[in-house]
């Protein structure tokens, strides 16, 4: 199912699922470029629910305004399921996992952004992301102001990995991989961690200027370590003046 838009679909009584989309068992779909919105299940899945032994891939996808009793966006189950590039956001479930519900599967989420979604009711549960009984996986994500009336709660009570996200209460706040000083090629950059390690480089800590960072000298005279012999390295020599312990 690609580039298409499917909004405003209903589906009630009990135990049926999949308001936008609803998958049988044991079917591997592939949904990508969609806008699924305003839909509504009578029980799970307002935007998308696969049933049992499912391996979907969702990709690049808008998934917003839709209502279940649990997983507003999207529910799975008993799936191996990978969400990526998507935004799920503004999606409404009864009582838990208004972005997402997940029970006994192996998900994977990057490149998504899950948020503004909210649970009717005080349970404790997660209104971003519900998972049970399931491996989480999130990378290069963010999972911000999805609340309850108890107040935010991002993702359930689980364990899960996540790497390169962010992950907290306010969206207002900016979030970004911290950079600091790196020594590679005889030089000084500021760069990320990760990049930095990448390049072969010797990473200081975060927010660490070059000046600072103590760098090996690329050429004699230079003091400060940036590839260049100027006044900043006099200063420095200058700085440092006095008696070597």
């Amino acid at each position: 199912i690609s580039g298409c838009w499917i909004y405003g679909n209903t589906v009630t009584g009990n135990n049926r699922q999949g308001g936008g989309i609803g998958g049988g068992e044991r079917v591997d779909s592939i949904i990508s470029n969609c806008v699924i919105s305003g839909n509504t299940a009578s029980n799970r899945g307002g935007g998308i629910a696969m049933g049992r032994s499912c391996s979907p891939t969702i990709s690049d996808c808008t998934i917003t305004g839709n209502f279940a009793t649990g997983g507003g966006g999207l529910s799975f189950m008993l799936s191996d399921v990978i969400v990526s590039g998507c935004t799920i956001s503004d999606n409404i479930s009864s009582f838990l996992g208004a972005g997402l519900y997940d029970e006994d599967s192996t998900i994977s989420i990057s490149g998504c952004t899950i948020s503004n979604n909210a649970t009717e009711y005080a349970l404790g549960l997660a209104a971003g992301v519900y998972v049970f009984d399931s491996v989480l996986y999130i990378s290069q994500s963010i999972i911000c102001e999805n609340t309850t009336p108890e107040g935010p709660l991002q993702i359930s009570e689980v364990d899960y990995y996540a790497f390169e996200s962010c992950i907290q209460d306010d969206c207002t706040v900016f979030c970004s991989t911290p950079t600091g000083a790196c020594c590679v090629g005889g030089t000084c950059i500021v760069t990320t961690e990760s990049d930095c390690t990448a390049a072969g480089g010797t990473y200081g800590s975060d927010d660490v200027a070059c000046a600072d960072a103590g760098c090996p000298a690329t050429c004699a005279g230079d003091a400060n370590a940036d590839g260049t012999v100027d006044v900043l390295d006099l200063l420095k020599v200058i700085d440092g003046w006095g008696t070597c312990p």
